[in-house]
């Protein structure tokens, strides 16, 4: 949140207007005042585009903003639609239905790669309002290479352990809960290794009672919300994804971008992870078999930092966007 609200000042600071509208994850009956100030927003100003992101918001925008008078332009980022983590559910078959209604009041959809694929499938929305925009990252600077060794430090982590990273929401997307069973698979054959978990949520207290139960508080470290990224990734030997579902996640291209060699879940996307971004893809439930590939890597201090490819580079991303919202607007 620190981050987000540091993010948000640096617009401001360059005159561009920020509003925040605060939108409860929880507790649903709130949603009505959040639906009366979104629409009262929306009213006092001219938009021409509303581009929402994730699923709550995008709901909420995209609904109330064909309530409001004019023409507004509908764009949506689902940033990995819910239903993929819901094979074989009726919350799944609600949630597809859900996404095919909105599809219908929506102008474009913008989905990463490894996701058009399941957006086909499902028949979510009609192929010409499908915009492919990776998520994407810039080349390292020279100023980004400096390891100031304050995560090791912090942390109480020994200068030869080797760090095997993982970054996001501690949340149940992520199955930290693997991230942790092969962790102690890993130290039951060679202590030196640390696992770090970098992010908040509400699974914090079962994790932490999970490390303490598995008698790995020496070796796997809740680290929380982290500033400075560009240390964390330096201090990083490996990169560690346990997730059960993803669309193209920014830890993923931050890894990627920081050298990091990665293993990552054999899910939707796979191609897409090691085809561009170099990655080893295992079954997130196969934590023996990643435990063995982390303890066999062969050289872990060998960092190269990769050039970008067009496909994931951050002006493509906005040169990308631009042009969609000028057809939208035929400008």
């Amino acid at each position: 949140m620190k981050k987000a609200l540091k993010k948000l000042k640096r617009i401001s600071d360059r005159n561009i207007p920020v509003d925040v509208i605060k939108i409860s994850k929880r507790f649903f009956f709130l949603d009505i005042f959040c639906a009366f100030k979104i629409y009262n927003y929306i009213k006092n100003y001219n938009f021409d585009v509303i581009h929402s992101h994730s699923s709550k918001a995008g709901f909420l925008f995209r609904l109330i903003s064909r309530f409001s008078s004019g023409k507004i332009y509908n764009i949506y980022t689902p940033h990995c639609f819910y239903f993929v983590a819901n094979k074989n559910s009726l919350q799944k078959y609600v949630m597809v239905l859900l996404e095919r209604f909105m599809s219908k009041i929506t102008d474009a959809i913008i989905i990463s790669e490894n996701e058009k694929e399941s957006v086909i499938r499902e028949k979510i929305v009609d192929p010409e309002k499908i915009f492919v925009i990776n998520n994407s990252v810039d080349n390292i600077k020279e100023s980004e290479k400096k390891n100031d060794k304050t995560i090791r430090e912090k942390n109480n982590i020994p200068q030869d352990h080797t760090i095997v990273l993982g970054v996001g929401r501690l949340v149940w997307q992520k199955n930290w809960e693997a991230f942790i069973n092969i962790a102690s698979y890993v130290v039951k054959y060679n202590e030196k290794y640390t696992f770090i978990i970098a992010g908040e949520g509400p699974l914090r207290n079962k994790l932490s009672r999970m490390i303490r139960e598995y008698s790995l508080l020496s070796n796997v470290k809740l680290i929380g919300y982290v500033d400075d990224m560009e240390s964390l990734y330096l201090t990083g030997n490996l990169f560690l994804s346990t997730s059960r579902y993803e669309g193209l996640p920014y830890s993923y291209l931050e890894a990627y971008k920081f050298g990091l060699p990665m293993i990552v879940p054999a899910i939707q996307g796979v191609d897409f992870f090691q085809n561009v971004l170099g990655s080893e893809c295992i079954p997130y439930s196969n934590c023996k078999l990643i435990g063995e590939k982390i303890l066999s890597w062969e050289d872990y201090n060998n960092r190269k930092f990769p050039m970008i490819t067009k496909k994931i580079r951050m002006d493509n991303f906005i040169f990308k966007h631009i042009d969609l919202y000028q057809k939208l607007l035929e400008f």
